[in-house]
């Protein structure tokens, strides 16, 4: 169960949340934000100020790279068939769910990660997602929008990435709260950085050829302002057994602007409409 935000006090506390998840992935040491891409950033958090102990629930006697690897399979296991082809053939890091490395000085805090971490040189091949220490789950794609076309004129949203990344990623944390026997409240974040200023198109609608057969409209003007979305989750069951509405409720009114209602990433079985 979602808690929308007008009736939710709270709402100020995850706004700065995502926005302090936003600074921390940009200020890395030799990384500088590219004009060439837009980036995804997904904050997933405990409500419980003093967070979660993911990694010493049973005394240490499972390590916590081998406890990882099982929940990622699983949720790639449940989520092929609808989701991993068509969403996921950017994160190839997925299919090596072993690969958890400790990171004691990540962006957010003493953790594990999972992906390729950042640097200057490979900004659009930077999938990461970081566990911490104390329960946070962070995830940052540095190509979540790029140039296309024959003169890299035209500036697409990846949707079927943003939505893949972002059900694997509730998935895997909702796993992760059931194992540390958590049930409280979660505040969930979404932001996409570097369209400001862009006419952003959807890059299903453009492999499709709509635009160039005028089956739909081209964006009438660039973009003003970054997006970004909040949502509280009233326990993690819900991120474990219904992660797509969760997206929705992040990203679907992007979605929804970029394909004007013309592709619907979010059912099982992807359509246009």
């Amino acid at each position: 169960m979602l808690v929308q935000e007008l009736t939710d006090p709270t709402a100020r506390r995850r706004e700065q949340r995502l926005k302090d998840t936003v600074k921390r992935n940009h200020d890395v040491p030799g990384w500088a934000a590219v004009n060439d891409f837009a980036d995804l950033h997904v904050m997933i958090q405990p409500t419980t100020a003093v967070g979660v102990r993911p990694f010493d629930r049973d005394g240490g006697t499972t390590k916590p790279d081998q406890m990882l690897a099982t929940l990622t399979k699983t949720t790639v296991d449940v989520w092929e068939g609808p989701f991993f082809g068509r969403h996921l053939k950017e994160w190839s890091s997925m299919q090596h769910y072993h690969d958890w490395s400790r990171y004691p000085t990540s962006p957010h805090g003493p953790g594990w990660s999972l992906g390729s971490q950042h640097s200057e040189s490979n900004h659009g091949m930077v999938v990461d997602l970081t566990v911490t220490d104390r329960g946070g789950g962070y995830l940052f794609c540095g190509r979540a929008g790029t140039f296309k076309g024959k003169d890299q004129d035209t500036f697409v949203l990846i949707d079927d990435l943003v939505v893949g990344l972002t059900v694997h990623t509730l998935a895997i944390m909702g796993g992760i709260y059931a194992q540390a026997q958590y049930a409280g409240s979660v505040d969930v974040g979404l932001a996409v950085t570097g369209m400001d200023g862009k006419k952003v198109f959807s890059e299903k609608l453009d492999q499709q050829g709509w635009y160039f057969g005028c089956h739909v409209e081209e964006p009438a003007t660039p973009r003003s302002g970054e997006y970004s979305q909040t949502a509280l989750v009233s326990s993690p069951s819900d991120m474990i057994d219904d992660p797509i509405t969760i997206t929705h409720t992040l990203v679907g009114d992007l979605i929804e602007q970029v394909t004007v209602g013309n592709y619907d990433p979010f059912c099982k079985i992807a359509r246009m409409r």
